[in-house]
């Protein structure tokens, strides 16, 4: 029973992560495997320092404001890449420039010191679930290990698969689109 509420603590806290792997995968955003493990080594410590401190943090946190910060985070994020590209394209209108270069996007690499904010922001996120994990008893090491492969996992096979397949199917609105997700994601962890 404890593997399986470990598990699922684990899936659970970092379903985020697969939307925002997703989310950069679509904008031929590559997450590579040092900024992958940055990512996770960052969700990982929020894990971990929300689980152990759980207990006697709640006290002193106000309800929801982890999640809260979290979501602002994710959502300025994505609010940030929307107006990138609508400035982008106003300004290749402006100039002149055809539409059709905005069809493939160039593949580039997440860099650390996005992976850096990105990592932060879904620990944040995620520290309301740590301590709720704590407090319903689940032990510390195993669950954060978990969530550590899960995060991982996740964002690897979200980021393959925007990459691989959304990219190409959504075409030249990939960039907004993986922002909007970016959003829809921020505003549901604000209502959640």
């Amino acid at each position: 029973m404890e593997l399986f509420s470990v598990i699922m603590f684990a899936v659970s806290s970092n379903l985020d992560n697969l939307a925002v792997g997703i989310s950069y995968g679509i904008k031929r955003v590559h997450i590579s495997a040092l900024p992958a493990l940055l990512i996770g080594l960052i969700t990982l410590g929020g894990t971990m320092v929300s689980m152990a401190l759980g207990k006697n943090l709640l006290p002193f946190l106000p309800g929801r404001f982890a999640q809260l910060l979290g979501s602002i985070i994710i959502l300025a994020m994505g609010g940030y890449g929307t107006v990138c590209f609508w400035t982008k394209r106003v300004r290749a209108n402006g100039a002149g420039t055809s539409d059709a270069n905005t069809i493939s996007l160039p593949l580039r690499q997440l860099a650390l010191r996005e992976a850096a904010v990105l990592g932060t922001a879904l620990a944040v996120n995620n520290m309301g679930l740590g301590i709720g994990a704590s407090i319903s008893g689940l032990q510390v090491l195993p669950a954060s290990a978990a969530s550590l492969c899960f995060s991982l996992l996740f964002l690897v096979l979200g980021n393959r698969a925007g990459r691989l397949w959304l990219s190409s199917l959504i075409g030249r609105y990939a960039e907004p689109i993986a922002s909007g997700v970016m959003v829809l994601l921020g505003v549901y962890q604000l209502f959640s």
